[in-house]
């Protein structure tokens, strides 16, 4: 009896389990995977390749200054963020300009302190002269005034003296005062002459105390600037990556000397028999530029190099000249090289012909950036190619 009440239960869920399984199975989609037994079998086909991997993106750092490093924080395979501090030049000789550059400054200021104190000493002074050419001219009045009541008292006591009324030592009297009060006129007619000197004095030393004030202001705009070049070139002595990178080459060590760039690119290694005209001139700039000189003297930089490489060379002098303020004296016997320098001084059998500034000289950067690359060293060579 049991086995018959327990039947139709276990039949009913035997059904529900079947329905329930064929809803579930009916939209299940076949496996993509397949498993089978690794075996060994022959090669259908090969892929080789040989060469070297390189990076798709190559980024050089390099150096705005230079100096010693004194610091290195990446080295090769080191990955970098962008800003990231990666070397530190030896700062103490760009904070000791940063130094000099603001004792100019102050003393700048106080040059010019001192230029606006004299303009106001100067405007007291012209107020001084004219009050005293206004005293003389008071003075010259009242001179006026005397000689001609003298006169007036000359003629009558002349009068009287004819008329027999008076003697003649009281006409000598009136004579005398006469002369005494025209000779005052004459003394004051000086002074104010002395006086209007003075005035036009101070107003001229007015104007040289405006002009000095304007001098002085533009020093303290020129050690402004002074001062924010040093300190920029401070901020440069922290080398920071300028993109997120892995560092895939090194090329300095702690303690060796970098010079900023002049576009020697990774010819670090190369023997001078390596390089070419222009690239041996880049190197002379960077071994003359290392420890920070203000004067450079370069004895005729372009003489054997071609158009285009001599604007290059150029354009490096202009570019030092601009944000170095590195004064650059150069010889050539190139008129058009001359041409990019702000003043000539051209010489004949050792003596000066003429001395004058360039008023618009040339831009080598912009020229090149302008002129297609190869156009200048084309037309050199067929020059070169012409008979003779």
């Amino acid at each position: 009896m049991r086995i018959k009440r327990v039947l139709p239960f276990a039949l009913a869920m035997l059904f529900i389990g079947t329905i329930f399984g064929w809803s579930y199975f009916r939209d299940a989609k076949p496996s993509p995977y397949k498993t089978a037994r690794v075996t060994v079998g022959d090669i259908a086909s090969s892929v080789a390749a040989t060469g070297t991997l390189n990076a798709v993106v190559t980024v050089q750092v390099g150096s705005q200054v230079s100096g010693n490093i004194k610091a290195l924080y990446a080295d090769f395979n080191t990955r970098v963020a962008k800003g990231q501090l990666v070397a530190v030049i030896d700062p103490e000789l760009f904070q000791a300009r940063v130094n000099q550059a603001r004792a100019n400054l102050d003393a700048a200021r106080a040059s010019l302190l001192n230029a606006q104190a004299g303009a106001v000493k100067a405007q007291a002074d012209i107020s001084s002269a004219n009050a005293s050419r206004e005293n003389v001219r008071a003075q010259l009045a009242k001179a006026g005034a005397d000689v001609r009541d003298a006169d007036a008292k000359l003629k009558r006591r002349l009068m009287l003296f004819d008329q027999g009324l008076l003697s003649k030592e009281d006409t000598d009297t009136a004579q005398a005062a006469y002369d005494a009060d025209a000779a005052t006129v004459q003394a004051v007619e000086a002074q104010l002459k002395s006086a209007d000197d003075s005035v036009k004095a101070a107003e001229a030393q007015h104007d040289v105390s405006l002009a000095q004030v304007d001098s002085m202001s533009a020093q303290v705009r020129q050690s402004q600037a002074a001062l924010a070049q040093a300190e920029l070139d401070l901020q440069h002595t922290e080398i920071r990556a300028p993109v997120e990178v892995t560092v895939i080459a090194r090329h300095m060590d702690v303690g060796q000397t970098v010079a900023a760039s002049v576009g020697m690119g990774r010819r670090e290694y190369h023997r001078p028999n390596q390089l070419s005209g222009g690239q041996q001139q880049r190197v002379a700039i960077a071994r003359a530029i290392v420890n920070n000189p203000q004067i450079i003297l370069a004895d005729e930089p372009t003489g054997a190099l071609d158009s285009r490489t001599s604007l290059e060379i150029m354009a490096i002098f202009q570019q030092l000249n601009r944000e170095r303020s590195i004064t650059i004296v150069l010889v050539t016997h190139e008129p058009d090289i001359a041409q990019c320098a702000n003043r000539v001084i051209q010489f004949r059998d050792g003596v000066v012909v003429f001395d004058e500034r360039v008023h618009k000289p040339r831009r080598a950067a912009e020229e090149l950036n302008q002129t297609p690359q190869g156009s200048l060293d084309t037309t050199l060579a067929s020059s070169e190619r012409m008979p003779a």
